[in-house]
Parts: structure tokens; sequence; C-alpha cells
């Protein structure tokens, strides 16, 4: 009797994504999710809601948008109000399982 075992692969990233600003000092969260693509578990750190270092972006909603079917979670590390809204940056994670 012959017996066949698959040894599945988990993918598990982690990134500071610095609010999605690269080298070139540029936002485009685009560039972090191509590089995160494929990953089964996903730990994003500073990843900002409506500041104006992030163009007052949600960058937590285009995150969710970008991985449907992943699970998620974000907690606010800084909390910062504001006169029309309050800005958090914070931890993300998503999460195919």
């Amino acid at each position: 009797m012959l017996v066949t075992r698959h040894m599945s692969m988990t993918r598990i990233v982690t990134y500071n994504i610095q609010f999605g600003q690269g080298h070139d000092g540029k936002v485009d969260l685009s560039r972090v999710i191509h590089a995160i693509e494929g990953a089964d578990v996903i730990a994003l750190q500073e990843v900002d809601r409506f500041w104006t270092r992030s163009h007052m972006a949600d960058q937590v909603e285009v995150l969710i948008n970008a991985f449907p079917g992943y699970g998620y979670a974000f907690g606010a590390g800084v909390d910062q109000a504001t006169i029309d809204l309050t800005c958090y940056t914070g931890e993300g994670r998503v999460s195919s399982w």
C-alpha cells in the first residue's frame, strides 16, 4: 500500500508599509498589494486611516477590498482627533483562513 502525504505551506507576510510610501516618496498602496499577493496570513504595520500624509485615504478599506474572502482586523496604535474627523494609524491583519 502506497501512502502519499501532501505538505501544505502557509505563506505568512509581515510588512511595515510605512503608510504606503515608497523610497521615491510616493504613497501608492497598489505596490504594497502587489508585494503581498498570494500570502495566506498578512500582518501590516503603519496602516493609515484618514491622515493627510496618505491623502486622507482609508487604507484599511483599500486593503480589505484588495483581498476579498480574507478575514481582517485593525487596531489603531495612534488615534488623533481633528476638527472634522479622527485619524488612525495602526496594525492590520488579513487572513485567508
